[in-house]
């Protein structure tokens, strides 16, 4: 939730958006009725759209956004999948053995999840410029950075993030300028905002209702469920997900949960009742 007048936020639309069909929901009037409510178009509203559906096909649920679905920082991302676990998990000592097998288990969920979605995307015939078995790299300019290039594929390597690490020659092989290192790990490019559109279009297909232009104003707990207050509609809910991740201090929703404080170096996640 951005309010794109912000001073220090000039880039209204996504260079990811340019040239591309755009279609956005109507907003919210009067009353609306649903299971679970999802605030935030980006790609964890929209994942856990998905996820619902697959976990219970017949429930019902709303996403609404207070600009467009893939406005915030899902539509603005680098496009890329990285097939590693947390990094909270691998700081860890992995020298331990059930830290270590932690970490194998948490990335083959990171797999087995792109994978399927994947899947998905091709039986629906849904193209986001998927380019798989890709790779991207990190480069390093002086000794400082390059020991850090060294921790890192070690790292990766450890948790079975397959990187390689280029130095003398095969660096200026690989890069153009000077450069004392280079880090290679695996990637899957693809287009940002033509994901949110096909993920979008997956969630059509199967009943869920959008509602873009659409902030959230105040949520209450009542004896029902939840109860969502927009400018121009209430929405009633079982359950309400909020995906606005670090935009959250900047929309104007009012909570009775407290949130941590958050700053624009980092976004984080909030849990709150398993759905």
């Amino acid at each position: 939730m951005i309010n794109s007048t912000r001073q220090d936020f000039p880039y209204v639309q996504s260079y990811w958006m340019m040239n591309q069909p755009f279609e956005k929901s109507p907003p919210l009037t009067g009353e609306h009725n649903t299971d679970v409510i999802i605030i935030g178009g980006g790609y964890a509203g929209l994942s856990t759209a998905l996820g619902l559906l697959e976990a219970q096909p017949d429930i019902s649920i709303t996403l609404i956004d207070a600009e467009h679905f893939g406005f915030g920082a899902s539509g603005r991302t680098a496009g890329h999948f990285f097939n590693m676990p947390p990094h909270g998990l691998m700081l860890q000592d992995l020298s331990k053995k059930k830290n270590l097998s932690d970490v194998h288990f948490a990335r083959q969920i990171v797999d087995d999840q792109v994978n399927k979605l994947f899947a998905l995307l091709e039986k629906e015939n849904l193209d986001c410029e998927v380019i798989e078995d890709d790779r991207v790299g990190a480069v390093a300019r002086n000794s400082f950075t390059m020991a850090g290039l060294r921790w890192a594929v070690k790292l990766l390597n450890t948790v079975g993030v397959k990187s390689y690490l280029y130095e003398g020659e095969a660096v200026r092989d690989r890069i153009a300028y000077r450069a004392t290192g280079y880090l290679s790990m695996p990637t899957i490019p693809f287009h940002p905002y033509k994901m949110i559109q096909a993920l979008r279009t997956l969630l059509e297909r199967q009943g869920v209702v959008f509602f873009e232009g659409t902030p959230a104003t105040s949520m209450q707990n009542t004896t029902q469920g939840v109860i969502v207050n927009t400018p121009k509609g209430v929405v009633q809910a079982q359950k309400a997900v909020v995906t606005t991740n670090a935009y959250i201090r900047q929309s104007e929703l009012k909570l009775e949960s407290k949130f941590p404080k958050t700053s624009v170096l980092h976004t984080y996640m909030i849990a709150t009742d398993q759905l």
